[in-house]
């Protein structure tokens, strides 16, 4: 009779085991599946994230101003205008100078004062020339530009 109920416990154990594996198996699969859900929903996101990112008309063709006419770091935002105006001219003015006055593009406000008044242009500018020292791509550049001022960091 012990041996019979021993038999049987030892039944019942493998059943009960068997039942957990069960469970847990259906739980690894239903984390799994969550898991590539939220990657997935990343690789959306980040796909779409720079569509929400305003784009500079481009086009400016008019020179900058001399930056012998500015003092400190508004003459460096100038010098770098006059370096790299294929970069600048594809960078969106996160000053709103684009809709509020008809600028093409950051390059745009160097070609008179306005980007010696205003600390966004300034700002997008020195941070597109440290990017270009650092080698990035173009189209890196103007990509980190935006989403650094779509963030609110503005200067």
């Amino acid at each position: 009779m012990a041996k019979k109920n021993r038999n049987e416990s030892k039944k019942a154990q493998r059943k009960e085991n068997l039942k957990n594996k069960k469970k847990a198996r259906t739980r690894n699969i239903s984390i799994g599946m969550v898991l590539i859900l939220i990657v997935t929903a990343g690789f959306i996101m980040s796909a779409n994230g720079d569509a929400d990112l305003p784009e500079a008309r481009g086009g400016e063709k008019r020179p900058t101003l001399a930056p012998r006419l500015f003092p400190g770091n508004v003459a460096r935002a100038y010098e770098v205008a006059r370096e790299i105006p294929e970069i600048l001219d594809k960078i969106y003015c996160y000053c709103e100078c684009q809709e509020n006055i008809g600028h093409k593009s950051l390059l745009t406000c160097f070609v008179d004062r306005h980007g010696s008044r205003c600390g966004i242009c300034l700002n997008e500018a020195l941070i597109a020339y440290d990017l270009y020292k650092k080698g990035d791509p173009v189209e890196d550049i103007v990509k980190k530009v935006q989403s650094t001022m779509a963030s609110g960091s503005r200067g």
